[in-house]
């Protein structure tokens, strides 16, 4: 039903004599098809594909919002910092507060937002063609194969760091690559690039390439200022994780000191059964030394 009122939509706008109506058909109907077939996916499919969409940011979350989870060990010894997970607990406890306290809820609501996420980055991908020219028929058509391709869409409602970290990219990548484009849209664009390397550390190619291209433009300033923005996210990203591991490390001494005061407890044990044993014997000995009482 709702492809047929879509493509019902498109051919209204595709008739409107205003310039663009087709371009605007395509992009509404490929985004409007593009999330209903993400939440339908997200809402009915339970299987796994790739193990790190589960340790790598469901059970962490689970174990922020609901106290218990496994831990991968990354997350141990500080390998990995805490904003995917983080985001995907807050996506929990949102899911909590409106009363989806079941797994299928939480699970559900968290997958479909990130398929909605991918149709944001579908759109975000054809503002990214206008900034740098393209028709609007153009943009459309791209945003609309990033919308409906088949591998977007199976791998959209996935919590994982690749999906979180597409539409920031694109919308990064839009902002401050637009020719004219102000400081202030450069910083935001920048911005949005540096949450995107502590979301996915490889995306931080994309911060080396908006350099490259301001610096290709002689816009050294802009340069400049996406450089420090990527400076500062690895920055953050390291002080996140020097602080994982150091709680990390925390734990691991409270359990050897633990483990020490377990062993020294055995010990102990160990020495009041011994002592027991030798006052068994004892006591034994004593027993049959006594002379045996005669008949009477």
């Amino acid at each position: 039903l709702l492809l047929v009122a879509g493509i019902g939509a498109a051919a209204l706008l595709c008739c409107c004599p205003c310039p663009g109506g087709s371009a605007l058909a395509v992009l509404c109907v490929s985004l409007g098809v593009g999330a209903a077939l993400r939440v339908d996916w997200a809402l009915s499919e339970d299987g796994l594909y790739w193990p790190d969409e589960i340790y790598q940011s469901l059970e962490p979350a689970h174990r922020l919002v609901f106290g218990y989870g496994m831990r991968a060990w990354e997350f141990i010894e500080g390998a990995r910092n805490w904003a995917l997970p983080g985001l995907v607990a807050a996506l929990f406890k949102l899911a909590t507060w409106v009363g989806l306290d079941g797994p299928r809820g939480y699970l559900g609501l968290t997958r479909s937002l990130f398929g909605l996420m991918g149709v944001a980055a579908a759109w975000g991908s054809g503002r990214l063609a206008r900034a740098y020219g393209a028709s609007a028929l153009a943009a459309a058509a791209g945003a609309a194969l990033f919308a409906l391709g088949a591998v977007p869409v199976y791998f959209g409602p996935r919590a994982m760091s690749e999906n979180a970290s597409a539409l920031p990219v694109v919308l990064g990548l839009a902002l401050a690559l637009a020719p004219g484009a102000s400081r202030r849209a450069v910083w935001v664009g920048a911005s949005l690039l540096g949450l995107a390397v502590l979301l996915r550390l490889q995306t931080g190619v994309f911060c080396v390439g908006l350099v490259a291209v301001l610096a290709a433009r002689r816009e050294w300033r802009s340069a400049r200022e996406a450089l420090v923005e990527r400076v500062d996210a690895l920055e953050h990203q390291l002080r996140v994780e020097e602080a994982a591991r150091q709680t990390a490390l925390r734990a691991v001494s409270s359990l050897e000191s633990e483990r020490g005061a377990w062993s020294d407890e055995r010990g102990a044990l160990r020495r009041q059964l011994a002592e027991d044993g030798a006052r068994l014997v004892e006591l034994d000995k004593a027993k049959k030394a006594e002379p045996k009482k005669g008949k009477k």
